[in-house]
């Protein structure tokens, strides 16, 4: 007697060979330092351009700063 095939044989069969392929993905992490790496750079990259930008503007009012007090010392002396 023939055996017969099942309609769902060769889904089975994938179905299978995907089960393996997951369980050899989740076991496999040689790329996720990676991953993470690309995950967090850009935000350390923002963070570091975020606090020079911050700098340079604090920078910019104490030289307005200084300057407002030095044409006051000149008006002063000088009027």
């Amino acid at each position: 007697m023939r055996k017969r095939s099942s309609r769902f044989g060769r889904l089975d069969r994938r179905s299978g060979l995907l089960q393996r392929f997951f369980a050899r993905a989740a076991n496999n992490t040689s790329g996720a330092v990676a991953v993470e790496f690309g995950f967090i750079i850009p935000v350390l990259a923002f963070m570091v351009i975020a606090v020079a930008d911050i700098g340079m503007g604090v920078y910019r009012k104490m030289q307005v700063e200084n300057a407002a007090q030095a044409g006051v010392e000149y008006a002063i002396v000088h009027v």
